[in-house]
């Protein structure tokens, strides 16, 4: 046997990471390389060199078709690959190569073929990788696919031409447009849009490299009609990372704005959007009495809005061009009250330095105003009810009568029934001031009017603040709908502008609003049951309101320091004040100063 020449030659072979064999014309093996050995797993001291290849590698083609006996029927001498599978145990599937480089004068013993095996199990696993990873993109891609076309109205791509490339079938049955009339066109001649010439999103990304979340636009679908649309875009790039263009989702809004319309289309008068029956009844009578010159007597809780119903009244009345003076019952003491409304001499009283004019005189010809009538005194109720009657008064301290003409527009927040059944109010001014009644509903019971009010003050406070605010979030809306509103639409004004100036982003949600909203459970809120609770005071009162203990002497109940306190008293007295100061055995004046020092006068009116 002719030795396999080179050692040279050995020493590449011996690093080499392939099975390599080197034959003779016989196939017998003359040299085998270690990668060999490990690769059908044979042991280093087994001597391979004289034994036929078809023995040792045991391969599926050495029988039928053995590729050194094909290379030899062709007549040829090149290199031939092939993927086999060999018989030895725990080999894996391989590749083999078959080089012929001996000459046809080569004889037995002497070098004829190289045979090269390639373990082809990583390169299996590798693809097999491949296989399985393409196969999950293919997954993944269906999936987007599917998520895309199930957006409500789909969405769309355009190349740096603004040129359509793509189109998802939800968006072709939104548009009733084929895919050749969409794909490949300009698209602004796709969609007609309000914002293609002046603030197009998807050009104004392209520019900017930003994207753009929910512009409103209106687009026209294949008959002409009008959709609006939000419209979000965002840039795409190709997978070298350059910008290729823009995606675009768009979401139908066409609900939203006919709704809004409707909203516009409801009853907007005088400052009230409702579309509450009650209430537009409320707007309807206000319309009807406008050329009337009688009293009115608005009912209603603090907070639901009569002082602007009286505004309205008075603005589509037959003396909108008159003076119109107001007054709050409530805020100033009886002297103080009635040097109010009537006027005094110089020297009625200490400090009446100066003959003063007072409301009646001023409204003379015009309207007034009285506030919170309810909680003037009996003896004042008495003398207001004489101009009422007689249309003339004197000056606190004066002799001099004089004669005015002024209709009276008044409100409370009380029960004047109840009152007059109390004595603390005249059942003959309160017939004078029941003319024409008109009772606000809360706004607990036109909850309707609730997400109505959202919008408008949205809108309001958007310019006020300078914000983008767009909605509510439905978490907040329904908590704001839940809630039962003891100051009305005062308090729904005063919680959202608190939610706008504690929020960040373009949606008002659930924790911009204020705690004690928050925490409203069904009739109670978490912060009132956490508070101690207040005893009622004893119900033995002498005629200035104090409460007396069980040996007679006067018991005065303090006034809390606490807010939360006042705010549950103010609650549980729905708002009156007056009714609270006699609670507490304080003055009206000095109630009044404290909810002004604790932040909560406006509030709870």
């Amino acid at each position: 046997m002719v030795p396999f020449p080179g050692d040279y030659c050995k020493t590449i072979l011996k690093d080499f990471p392939d099975g390599v064999l080197i034959l003779d014309r016989e196939r017998i093996i003359l040299y085998a390389n270690p990668a060999f050995y490990r690769l059908f797993e044979i042991g280093p001291g087994e001597e391979l060199a004289g034994r036929s290849c078809a023995d040792v590698t045991n391969t599926a083609v050495c029988e039928t078709q053995c590729l050194m006996k094909r290379a030899e029927a062709d007549n040829r001498s090149t290199i031939q690959r092939h993927s086999i599978s060999c018989g030895c145990p725990g080999v894996g599937p391989l590749c083999m190569t078959h080089r012929i480089f001996g000459g046809s004068q080569s004889k037995p013993g002497e070098p004829y073929a190289m045979e090269i095996f390639k373990d082809m199990a990583d390169l299996g696993n590798y693809l097999e990788s491949l296989r399985s990873t393409s196969l999950e993109l293919e997954q993944e891609k269906d999936k987007l696919s599917v998520i895309l076309d199930a957006i409500a109205e789909g969405y769309f791509t355009v190349d740096q031409s603004l040129v359509l490339t793509g189109a998802s079938e939800s968006l072709l049955r939104f548009l009733n447009k084929r895919r050749e009339e969409v794909v490949g066109r300009p698209c602004p001649e796709v969609f007609h849009s309000d914002k293609c010439e002046t603030d197009c999103p998807v050009r104004w990304t392209l520019q900017n490299r930003k994207a753009v979340a929910n512009c409103r636009e209106r687009v026209l679908d294949a008959e002409d009609h009008a959709r609006h649309v939000l419209k979000s875009t965002y840039l795409q790039r190709d997978t070298s990372g350059e910008v290729s263009g823009v995606i675009a989702i768009v979401r139908d809004n066409s609900e939203l704005v006919n709704l809004q319309q409707r909203a516009a289309s409801l009853v907007k008068a005088h400052g009230f959007v409702t579309k509450n029956k009650r209430m537009q009844e409320v707007l309807d009578l206000v319309h009807t009495i406008k050329d009337t010159d009688t009293s009115v007597l608005i009912l209603g809780e603090s907070g639901v809005g009569k002082e602007m119903l009286a505004n309205g009244i008075v603005g589509g009345s037959v003396r909108r061009n008159k003076p119109f003076i107001k007054i709050n019952c409530s805020a100033l003491t009886e002297n103080l009250l009635e040097s109010e409304l009537f006027g005094h001499v110089k020297g009625a009283f200490t400090g009446a330095v100066s003959d003063k004019v007072g409301k009646f005189e001023l409204a003379d010809g015009g309207t007034l105003f009285l506030d919170e009538v309810g909680d003037m005194s009996p003896p004042l109720q008495a003398k207001v009810l004489r101009v009422l009657q007689e249309k003339e008064f004197e000056r606190v301290g004066g002799t001099r009568t004089q004669r005015v003409d002024v209709r009276i527009l008044a409100a409370t927040n009380k029960d004047l029934k109840e009152a007059i059944r109390k004595g603390t109010f005249r059942e003959d001014l309160y017939y004078r001031l029941n003319v024409i009644p008109i009772q606000i509903p809360p706004l607990r019971d036109r909850k309707e009017d609730i997400p109505i009010l959202l919008n408008y003050f949205i809108d309001l406070f958007n310019q006020k603040y300078r914000r983008s605010i767009q909605e509510v979030s439905s978490r907040a809306l329904a908590l704001l709908v839940e809630y039962p509103w003891p100051g009305n639409v005062r308090e729904l004004r005063n919680a959202l502008e608190y939610a706008f100036v504690c929020s960040k982003g373009t949606v008002l949600e659930r924790p911009a609003l204020p705690v004690e909203i928050q925490s409203w459970r069904g009739g109670r809120t978490m912060a009132r049951l956490e508070r101690t609770p207040i005893d009622p005071p004893s119900p033995s009162r002498n005629g200035r309101g104090k409460a007396r203990d069980e040996a007679g002497e006067p018991a005065v109940h303090a006034a809390p320091e606490n807010r939360e306190q006042f705010i549950e008293l103010l609650e549980r007295f729905r708002g009156n004040r007056s009714l609270l100061a006699k609670e507490l055995g304080i003055g009206r004046t000095t109630l009044w100063r404290k909810l002004k020092e604790l932040g909560i006068e406006e509030v709870y009116r």
